[in-house]
């Protein structure tokens, strides 16, 4: 059975808002909540996530110090107003300790001999080896105090590759405990499962052992339930609607769903679809999860965990840029476009100079403001 946590100091406070869009009753909390769809913040506020991801081994220096970009303050400063950061984790690579410095072209790992240290679990990701760039993105350190003014979330995740099947392992569950035990008392950090994993019961099962995980460690913050979007709608209805989301899923308290949007879902990657086509294939996504199966909390909310102008990393997308505005303009409750590591064409950023890409991402966080076209001239 899944565990449940009270929420630290929820109430319902019935007011009268004179035009508020956010309602009359509001959830005020100590914490993150969920609520019939929505994602409420700390105080009550309806909180819509606008971020980006970050892999691990961007978020740490040398032995999990923080040094140069990689505390999290080029990133603030470049992406005001952010306040999600989806923190991409891998236990075969994880954060490393660098022998003789680190050294990067473009952000890029370079020119040294690593090894990785793992905790518990045996997975290369401890997580006191993230605590500084975690204390700067959300401004409150381990033992829940405030230290900064900045408060974006950090979602911690597994991310495998390849729609993976796990199997509810020891490994993993001890990993994800240690994690949630860690922050515990920090608001700001999250959870996902793993990343894009196959249609199957067994990584059903598996996000439930995650969430009992999290839950198991007294940790009440939210925990994001990863979709693999090449499914959908097909298989994907089946995962959010069948019996064996009833079997998983009902008894949960503060999840969001978490899928990905990327152009060739819909025939962009390599042709040019027009901007109405990809608002509504956005649009009817968001709702077709809204409508799946419900939480104790009632509706589901949706995040866009990832995207970007590129399918392959390699080349933009024929319809990238157009991709880009359509999750922009259907974010549900929010979304988190990949990536602030240097790549080839779907790069944010290259030494701490934003790309196109990266601009249009940082007027979005900024403003809220989707625009009605936008060019990715510096992709390639």
């Amino acid at each position: 059975m899944p565990h449940r946590i009270l929420r630290t100091a929820a109430v319902v406070a019935a007011c009268c808002c004179g035009g508020s869009t956010f309602g009359c009753n509001v959830v005020v909390s100590t914490i993150f909540t969920v609520s019939g769809g929505i994602i409420h913040a700390p105080g009550g506020a309806q909180y819509i996530a606008r971020g980006i991801n970050v892999a691990d081994w961007a978020a740490v220096g040398p032995g999990g110090a923080s040094n140069g970009t990689n505390n999290g303050a080029a990133m603030l400063s470049l992406f005001p107003g952010i306040n999600l950061v989806r923190l991409n984790m891998q236990k075969t690579y994880g954060d490393p300790i660098v022998s003789g410095g680190l050294t990067s072209t473009n952000g890029v790992q370079s020119g040294t001999t690593t090894t990785t240290t793992a905790d518990s679990s045996g997975y290369n990701c401890d997580p006191a080896n993230f605590t500084q760039f975690v204390q700067n993105v959300t401004g409150y350190n381990t033992a829940g105090a405030v230290v900064g003014s900045t408060h974006a979330v950090v979602v911690i995740e597994d991310h495998e590759a390849g729609n993976p099947t796990i199997a509810p392992g020891t490994s993993q569950i001890t990993w994800y405990t240690n994690c949630a035990t860690y922050y515990k008392n920090n608001p700001y950090v999250w959870f996902g499962t793993t990343n894009e994993p196959a249609i199957n019961t067994t990584n059903q099962q598996d996000q439930n052992a995650i969430y009992n995980a999290v839950r198991g460690a007294s940790n009440p913050n939210p925990v994001l339930l990863a979709l693999i979007s090449s499914q959908y709608p097909g298989n994907q209805s089946a995962w959010i609607s069948g019996s064996s989301a009833q079997t998983y899923y009902t008894g949960l308290t503060n999840v969001v769903w978490e899928v990905h949007g990327y152009a060739w879902q819909y025939g962009g990657q390599s042709s040019l679809i027009s901007q109405a086509t990809v608002n509504a294939f956005y649009a009817t996504q968001v709702a077709d999860l809204n409508a799946g199966v419900t939480s104790v909390d009632g509706v589901i909310p949706v995040i866009w965990g990832e995207y970007g102008t590129s399918t392959s990393g390699a080349t933009v997308d024929t319809s990238g840029t157009r991709n880009v505005i359509g999750v922009q303009n259907n974010p549900g409750s929010g979304s988190a476009a990949w990536t602030w590591q240097a790549g080839a064409s779907d790069k944010l950023q290259s030494s701490n100079v934003l790309t196109n890409f990266g601009t249009e991402v940082a007027g979005y966080i900024a403003t809220g403001v989707v625009p009605g076209s936008w060019t990715d001239s510096d992709g390639s």
